[in-house]
Parts: C-alpha cells; sequence; structure tokens
C-alpha cells in the first residue's frame, strides 16, 4: 500500500502513530476482566476507566498494576450510578438513582427542555464531570502518590455532545487534560451486512459534525488530541477485514499536517458473563454487552495477527504512558514528534489559574496540541 505523499516526500510507516484502546472499563466485573486481560496478553495498550460502574474501584486497582498502561477518563452520563452525590445532579438520575437518558433522550433534552431545566441539567452535568475527574485522579496513581495523567473520551462520544460545549470548556480549563478524543473516521464503504451500512455511515457523519466543532475548542485550549479514531462506522463490530479498512481511509485522507498525528483504535472487547447480572448496564444496551462481536474483538486483540496487520498498513502502536520508580508519572514520546513547542510557563500565563493536572513534560505542542 503506497502511503499518501506530504509536502517534503511520501511519508516513511513510523511516521503514523496508532493508540490501540479499549472502552467500558469499569463498567462491569465481565466488562473488565476481558479488558484486563487484553492488556495483560495482546498489543492493547490503553483502555477507560468508568467511574460510575459497579466494577469502577476494582478496575482502577488492577491498572494500577499496569503503570505501562495509558488509561482515560470515560465520561458517562448514560450507564450507571452517577459518581457525584445523587442529590446534587437529580437532573440526570431515574427513581432508582441510575443515570436516566439515552444518547438520543439526552440529546433531545439539551434542545427541547425549557431555560430553567435546561440550565438545571447542565448545572447536574458538570457537577458529574467532576466528580468523575476526582474519582480518577484519587484512584488511578500507579506506583506512587502522583496521579496518571489525565485523558479523556466519552461513553457514546457524549463528551463530544456541542451543546454540552460549554460545560467542556469550562472543564477543560479546570482540570487541563493531556488529550482528549476526537471521534473522527475517515469516510469509507464499511464490509457490514446491508442492512446495518446506513445507519453506521449516519453514525459517522454525525459524529464527524461533532469532532469539527470539538477539534476547535480543543486547539483553542491548547489541548493534545487524536488526528482520527478507528471504529465509528464498524458500530462496535470491529474486525481484521473492517480495521485494514479504516486504516486505508487514513492513509487516504490525512493531510500532511497529519503524518505525526495520532490515530486511535477503538474497540469493545469486553462482554458480559452468561450469568452476569450487571446493574450497571443499562437493559436497552445488553445485547450489544452480550454481543458474539465482543468475544470476536477479543479474540482479536489476543491474536499476533494483530500487530501484523497494523504494520502492513504501516502504523505503530504506542504505549502511551508509564510511571517511574519514584513515583511520577511521565508520558514517553507519544506527543513529543509534534514539532513545535512552547514552554509550559507560556502556557500556564495564557491560560489562568494555574492548570490542576498539568503534563510532567516541560513543553506542550505550539500548534495547539493536537497529538
Amino acid at each position: 500500500m503506497k502511503p499518501r505523499a506530504g509536502a517534503d516526500g511520501e511519508w516513511g510507516v513510523s511516521r503514523v502513530r496508532a493508540i490501540l484502546h479499549a472502552d467500558d472499563c469499569g463498567l462491569s466485573r465481565g466488562i473488565s476482566e476481558d479488558i484486563l486481560l487484553c492488556l495483560k496478553r495482546g498489543p492493547l495498550a490503553s483502555t477507560t476507566l468508568m467511574t460510575g460502574g459497579e466494577y469502577a474501584e476494582e478496575a482502577a486497582a488492577a491498572l494500577n498494576a499496569m503503570p505501562g498502561v495509558r488509561v482515560s477518563l470515560h465520561l458517562n452520563l448514560l450507564e450507571g450510578r452517577p459518581t457525584a452525590p445523587p442529590a446534587s445532579v437529580a437532573p440526570l438520575l431515574d427513581g432508582n438513582g441510575f443515570f436516566r437518558y439515552t444518547l438520543g433522550a439526552l440529546y433531545a433534552a439539551l434542545h427541547l427542555l425549557p431555560p430553567r431545566r435546561k440550565k438545571a441539567l447542565l448545572s447536574a452535568v458538570r457537577t458529574e464531570f467532576s466528580a468523575q475527574a476526582d474519582f480518577f485522579l484519587s484512584r488511578c496513581r500507579p506506583g506512587g502518590p502522583v496521579p496518571r495523567p489525565l485523558c479523556l473520551d466519552g461513553h457514546l462520544h457524549i463528551h463530544a455532545l456541542p451543546l454540552l460545549k460549554d460545560v467542556l470548556r469550562e472543564f477543560i480549563r479546570e482540570y487541563r487534560p493531556l488529550y482528549v478524543r476526537l471521534p473522527l473516521e475517515p469516510r469509507h464503504l464499511p464490509s457490514l451486512p446491508p442492512r446495518l451500512v446506513p445507519a453506521c455511515l449516519l453514525r459517522r457523519e454525525l459524529l464527524a459534525c461533532w469532532a469539527a466543532s470539538l477539534r476547535g475548542l480543543l486547539d483553542a485550549e491548547s489541548t493534545a488530541h487524536n488526528s482520527f479514531l478507528c471504529g465509528v462506522v464498524s458500530g462496535g463490530c470491529l474486525t481484521p477485514t473492517r480495521l485494514r479498512a479504516s486504516l486505508e481511509a487514513v492513509r487516504r485522507t490525512a493531510e500532511p499536517e497529519d503524518k505525526g498525528g495520532i490515530t486511535e483504535i477503538m474497540c469493545h472487547p469486553g462482554g458480559l458473563g452468561p450469568d452476569e447480572k450487571a446493574a450497571s448496564v443499562k437493559p436497552a444496551f445488553r445485547a450489544f454487552y452480550l454481543s458474539p462481536a465482543r468475544a470476536a474483538e477479543k479474540a482479536m486483540f489476543l491474536s499476533p495477527e494483530l500487530p501484523a496487520l497494523l504494520s502492513e498498513s504501516g502504523f505503530i502502536p504506542e504505549r502511551g504512558f508509564v510511571t517511574e520508580s519514584n513515583g511520577e508519572a511521565a508520558h514517553v514520546p507519544l506527543f513529543r514528534s509534534v514539532p513545535d513547542f512552547v514552554p509550559k510557563s507560556e502556557r500556564e500565563a495564557a491560560h489562568a489559574p494555574q492548570p490542576r493536572n498539568a503534563p510532567d513534560s516541560d513543553f506542550v505542542p505550539k500548534d495547539g496540541g493536537r497529538a
């Protein structure tokens, strides 16, 4: 496969970097144990922590024993219980104390609620996001007192909802995350059953619109992000064939300025056990976590064929973050190939107040933090 030519000639394959990432760790025991197994045995090197899941505490402890694994906070308003005190986020909850909304219902509520109720809902979202970040920073401390660098993504990409943009901006300015996921997959026709193709392509186009708005926010706030995300179009049914097609689309679509960027490969290799009740899993989503696709994605991430596929496609997996022996968190060259940097002191002067969770590196990307 011929790489796309940039302004300074054709890319070398080593310039195209990938994060292999699993969503939903912490949601339930079965989901978490599958992901943890993939992290131990395969090339998978990144996962998210869902703080409101019933296995969140155990998952955080297990991930602390894996200092080389990159862990993101999976911002969540859709499944499980809140991390904030329930009374402080009541507009988000049902009568049993679980999150009440599906993604579509939350999207509609943000558009249709009268101003006073919408304001209360947005306030609850901000409170819950802060509680989830505080949980993450207090629990994710591998090898010492220093927490992992804060990276963000969202359950069903809720962090990219356009009407949550002001909430997310305020959150970013307080917590200064090192990295936030963009849900942007290049256009291509997936090898899916014909009945599924329209919905998957529609999902891709909707998320691309959300990603354009989110990219502007992240660049304005000097927050690193990926260039592309693989796994959106496949709709939770990622296979080697579908992954290869997505990676080829990244190659065709990428502009020269993206050649040093990150492509995040998102999967869901964790499934419910056959007898697992998993109260954190919303009934409408149980079919997803019981799907044979969960076992198929798990098998793909345990297979020696995956590293070969990535190598043939010209993508080099990144390990993410490590924790040094003195307990201090340090990030390996995940974001350091960006050519222009500015001293951290200059970034902090431009973004008062002082960042709560600044990267350990003395430098951050000058070009808006694009990973």
